[in-house]
C-alpha cells in the first residue's frame, strides 16, 4: 500500500471519526496494539534508512546516488503523517469522551516517533537543496500542502481541543472547524466530496510511484480499520468505500505490472526475431 492511500483513509477516517469516538469500547489498546506496532516498526525502518542515506551524502563515491530512494522515503513520511495525526487526535478525543488514560500514551508514542523521522529527512533535504533544488522543491511543497489538508481534515472532528493539539497550525484547525459547525449538513457533505477530490488529485499530482513500506503501510491501515464498526464501510462520505478504492487500486497496478511484463516480452520476442 502506497503512503497516499493512508492519506485518504485519514480523510476517510476524520469524516467518520466522530461517531467511533462516542462509543466507549470502540476504540480500545488492544484494538490499537497493531497500529502501534507497525507505526514503530515502520518508523525503526526509516531511521535506518535515513542513517545510512546520511552515510551516502558525506560519501565521495560519485557513482552513487541516493536521492531517488531518498525522495522515496521521505515522502512517504510527509505523506503517511496525514494519517498519524488524524487517528492520533481520534484517540485522544476517545480517551477524553470516556474519561480514562488507555490510546493518549499510544497517540503520543506513535506521533513524536513520528515527527523524529520526519526531522531527520528534513535535515537531509536541507543538505539537497544546494545540490539539487528541484528535489528539494518537490518534497517541500508536497510537505506543506500535507501540512493543511491535515489542518482541514482535524477541522472536522467535534473535539477541537484534540484536533488542535495534533494539528500544525492551531487556529488553522478552528476555523476549518467552526467553518463546518457553521455549515449545514448537506453544505457539509458537498464540502467533503468537494475536498476528497481535491486531495487525491493533490496526491497523483504530486507523489512518485514507489511505496517505501507498502505491506507495514497496509498493516497499519487494517489495524485502524479494525476499530470501525462493518456498517461504515457502506457509506464512507467518500465517492466509494475504502474497501473497493483498494480493490481497484489493487487490480489497476496488477493489470499495469501484467501490462509491462507484456511489453517486455514482445519486445524480447522482436529482438529474438532479428
Amino acid at each position: 500500500m502506497h503512503a497516499a492511500q493512508l492519506a485518504e483513509i485519514a480523510n476517510w477516517a476524520a469524516f467518520n471519526a466522530d461517531t467511533l469516538i462516542a462509543q466507549p469500547s470502540a476504540i480500545t489498546a488492544e484494538k490499537c496494539s497493531q497500529y502501534w506496532s507497525q507505526s514503530k516498526c515502520r518508523q525503526n525502518r526509516w531511521m535506518i534508512a535515513l542513517k545510512i542515506f546520511e552515510q551516502d551524502v558525506e560519501s565521495d563515491d560519485c557513482t552513487h546516488d541516493p536521492w531517488p530512494a531518498i525522495e522515496i522515503v521521505v515522502q512517504e513520511i510527509f505523506l503517511s503523517e496525514m494519517l498519524t495525526r488524524v487517528w492520533s487526535a481520534a484517540m485522544v478525543a476517545h480517551d477524553r469522551e470516556h474519561n480514562v488514560n488507555e490510546l493518549t500514551g499510544v497517540a503520543h508514542s506513535v506521533h513524536i516517533g513520528h515527527m523524529e523521522a520526519k526531522n531527520r529527512g528534513m535535515r537531509l533535504l536541507l543538505c539537497e537543496n544546494a545540490i539539487n533544488p528541484e528535489l528539494f522543491e518537490r518534497l517541500n511543497a508536497l510537505r506543506r500542502k500535507v501540512e493543511r489538508w491535515t489542518d482541514l481534515l482535524l477541522g472536522q472532528l467535534e473535539d477541537n481541543m484534540a484536533a488542535s493539539q495534533f494539528g500544525f497550525q492551531p487556529k488553522r484547525v478552528r476555523d476549518f472547524y467552526q467553518e463546518f459547525s457553521e455549515g449545514s449538513r448537506q453544505d457539509n457533505q458537498t464540502r467533503r466530496f468537494i475536498y476528497a477530490a481535491s486531495l487525491a488529485e493533490d496526491l497523483r499530482e504530486m507523489t512518485v510511484g514507489f511505496p517505501a513500506n507498502p505491506k507495514i503501510n497496509a498493516q497499519i491501515a487494517g489495524g485502524l480499520m479494525a476499530c470501525f464498526p462493518a456498517d461504515r464501510f457502506d457509506s464512507l462520505g467518500l465517492p466509494k468505500s475504502a474497501q473497493m478504492l483498494w480493490m481497484e487500486k489493487s487490480s489497476l497496478e496488477a493489470q499495469m505490472l501484467l501490462d509491462d511484463l507484456e511489453s517486455l516480452e514482445t519486445s524480447s520476442m522482436s529482438f529474438l526475431d532479428r
